[in-house]
């Protein structure tokens, strides 16, 4: 199977305060409904990826795609983001001995989300994360 690549990863990510004297008042009212022993509440606690490609022999074509996804995530002053999943594709063509030309597709489903930002409140620091996106790209080795 060497025409076949495959690449995957799962992260679970719970940080929470040792102990409940580093969980200061300030913090416990900004967070009311979340949980403010949470050291990270901006980081998901699920994120997964997968990749693949396949090379097809003797036609310099390689076709690949991958899926993302993650769980909820809140700022410290608790704007709320639920999971999501992002679709990524591309095709490669060989041109030649040095020459790759790509079509290369992100956020294919076209989500709309924040990147993850642990000061996000209501009106600044909100930063949409990429939109859907097609490009082409030229590798030239030499």
């Amino acid at each position: 199977m060497g025409n076949f690549a495959k690449v995957s990863g799962y992260t679970y990510n719970k940080s929470r305060y040792r102990n409940a004297a580093e969980v200061n008042a300030e913090r416990l009212a900004k967070n009311s409904s979340a949980d403010p022993y949470n050291f990270s509440n901006f980081t998901p606690v699920h994120i997964f990826r997968f990749g693949t490609s396949f090379h097809i022999p003797n036609t310099g074509l390689t076709v690949g795609g991958g899926v993302s996804a993650q769980s909820s995530t809140s700022s410290l002053y608790n704007i709320r983001q639920g999971g999501y999943g992002l679709i990524d594709g591309f095709v490669r063509y060989e041109l030649g001995k040095h020459a790759k030309l790509s079509l290369i597709g992100t956020n294919l489903n076209g989500r709309t989300y924040f990147e993850n930002n642990y000061n996000r409140t209501r009106g600044a620091n909100n930063f949409y994360g990429e939109p859907r996106t097609v490009s082409m790209k030229l590798d030239w080795q030499f």
